[in-house]
């Protein structure tokens, strides 16, 4: 699944989500000087086994949603794109 969101005349992002067996990624390209947050929604009784922002563990804050068990990171300011990815046992 991908989108893109306008967030203004020169501000913009994509953000792409994917499930790769236990995996699940999300994918964030922005355009502007933007602060994002970015997240994922794994099955509400899922155990975390690993939490990934480019590549490197990062600390997660863990939200529970009626979606399911929602996993949040900072991703910091500026232009460009970044990749999370969770991992679930």
């Amino acid at each position: 699944m991908s989108f893109l969101v306008r967030l203004g005349d020169e501000v913009s992002i994509d953000v792409a989500a994917k499930r790769q067996g236990q995996n699940y990624v999300t994918e964030v390209r922005r355009r502007g000087d933007v602060r994002r947050v970015i997240g994922v929604v794994v099955p509400q009784n899922s155990e975390i086994r690993s939490v990934r922002l480019d590549g490197e563990r990062v600390d997660a804050t863990l939200v529970r949603t009626a979606r399911g068990l929602e996993v949040r990171v900072s991703a910091g300011r500026g232009s460009g794109v970044a990749e999370l990815r969770v991992t679930i046992r």
